[in-house]
C-alpha cells in the first residue's frame, strides 16, 4: 500500500492539489429592463418603510423588491416634482424623505398625497436656499437639516422652514473655502465637517465660521487634493475623506494631520483609483470605496483592499465600474448605483462558491 501511494505521489510531484472553497462576491443588476427610470444612479436610500429609493438622472425611482414606480416632474403640477434630475435622496429620522436636484431645488415627499412641496432658492425679494442645484442633504444629532448646494450651504429651521445660507466669501477668511458642497458630516465629537469643492471645512456653529484643511503642495501632512468627494467616520472614530484625484486619507484629530492612501502598484495596499465617487460603512471596521473604475473593499486594520470591477465576460461583475451611489442596509444587502449601468445588488446570503486551488506540500510519506 505504501509503495502504491509512493508511486502516486511521484507522479503528482512534491506536492498534492486539494479544492476549498472561497467566498466570491456576485452582484444581479435592475437597469431599465426592471423598470428602472434611467442608468445612472447618483443616490440610494432604504426608508423606514422597506422601500429603496433610487435618484437617477432621469426620475425619482421607488422600488418595492418587484416593480419600480417612477416619479417625475409633470408639467404645471406644483405638487410634481420640480425637476427629474435627482443628485440626492435622504430620510431624516422622522421617517420624511428629502429630494435635491439639479436645477429643481429641494423637494419633500408627502407619503399620504403622495405629492411633493418645493422649498425654492432665493429670487428677487425673496429668501431661500443660496442655489438651486442642490448636492447633499444631512440631519445632524439636534434634528437641524442641512443642504448643500453648488453655491452654499443651507440650515433649514424645520419650525419655520427659514434658511439661513453660509457661501464664501472673499473678504472674509473663515466663511467657506469653496462654494460646491459635496459632502456633510457631523461626527461622534459633535463635530459638523463640509466637504467642497475647494477643501474640507470644519464649522464652529456658535460663530458660523470655518477651519480650513486644504492641500499644501510638499507637506506630506495635509489632505492630499482640494476637491472632497465623501465623507465617512468608521467604528473607531477616525474621520475618512474620500477625493476626486488625491485618492482616501484618515483624518488624525490629534496632529491636524491627513495619512495618505492612494493608487500604486501592489492592488493589496493600493486603492483602485485616485477618483473616489462615494463609501460607505460595510460593518466589521471595513469600508466600502466607490472610485471611477471599480468597487473597493477596505480594511483600515491591514491597509488592504479588495477590488471588483466589471467583467464583460462575467454576468456577474458589476454592470459597470464606475460607482457613484452606494448604500449597505440594515440586513446587510449592498446597493450599488453605477454610472449609466444601473444598479448593482450584493446580497451576502446569496453568495455564491467556486473551487480555488491550494497547494499542500507533502513532508512524508
Amino acid at each position: 500500500m505504501k509503495t502504491i501511494l509512493y508511486l502516486l505521489l511521484l507522479c503528482l510531484g512534491s506536492s498534492v492539489v486539494a479544492f476549498a472553497q472561497r467566498e466570491d462576491v456576485k452582484f444581479t443588476h435592475l437597469t431599465n429592463v426592471q423598470g428602472l427610470s434611467q442608468g445612472t444612479v447618483r443616490s440610494i436610500v432604504k426608508d423606514n418603510y422597506g422601500f429603496v429609493w433610487f435618484g437617477t438622472q432621469d426620475g425619482l425611482n421607488k422600488y418595492d423588491g418587484y416593480k419600480f414606480t417612477v416619479y417625475r416632474n409633470i408639467p404645471k403640477d406644483k405638487f410634481s416634482l420640480r425637476s427629474n434630475d435627482i443628485n440626492v435622496v435622504y430620510e431624516d429620522r422622522q421617517g420624511n424623505l428629502w429630494i435635491g436636484t439639479n436645477g429643481g431645488a429641494l423637494n419633500l415627499y408627502n407619503r399620504k398625497t403622495d405629492t411633493f412641496t418645493r422649498f425654492y432658492e432665493g429670487r428677487e425679494g425673496a429668501s431661500g436656499l443660496s442655489h438651486r442645484d442642490i448636492t447633499s442633504i444631512y440631519e445632524d444629532k439636534k434634528g437641524n437639516l442641512w443642504i448643500g448646494t453648488n453655491w452654499g450651504l443651507n440650515l433649514l429651521d424645520r419650525k419655520t422652514n427659514e434658511i439661513t445660507p453660509y457661501v464664501p466669501d472673499p473678504a472674509k477668511k473663515n466663511s467657506l473655502s469653496h462654494g460646491t458642497i459635496s459632502a456633510i458630516l457631523e461626527d461622534s465629537y459633535g463635530n459638523l465637517w463640509v466637504g467642497t469643492g475647494g477643501g474640507l471645512n470644519l464649522m464652529d456653529r456658535g460663530t458660523g465660521t470655518f477651519q480650513h484643511f486644504l492641500h499644501q503642495e510638499g507637506s506630506k501632512g495635509s489632505i492630499s487634493h482640494n476637491q472632497v468627494t465623501s465623507l465617512i467616520e468608521d467604528d473607531n472614530k477616525n474621520l475618512w475623506i474620500g477625493t476626486n484625484g488625491g485618492g482616501l486619507n484618515r483624518f488624525n484629530t490629534r496632529s491636524n494631520t491627513f495619512t495618505h492612501f492612494v493608487q500604486q502598484a501592489d492592488p493589496l495596499f493600493s486603492v483602485g483609483s485616485n477618483n473616489i465617487n462615494c463609501m460607505e460603512s460595510a460593518g466589521d471596521g471595513k469600508i466600502w470605496i466607490g472610485t471611477s473604475n471599480s468597487l473597493d473593499l477596505f480594511d483600515p486594520k491591514t491597509k488592504r483592499f479588495s477590488h471588483y470591477s466589471s467583467n464583460t465576460s462575467d454576468v456577474s461583475s458589476l454592470s459597470n465600474g464606475t460607482i457613484i451611489s452606494m448604500l449597505q442596509d440594515k440586513e446587510g444587502i449592498l446597493w450599488v448605483g453605477t454610472y449609466s449601468g444601473g444598479i448593482n445588488k450584493y446580497d451576502r446570503n446569496l453568495i455564491f462558491s467556486k473551487p480555488t486551488k491550494v497547494t499542500i506540500p507533502i513532508t512524508s510519506v
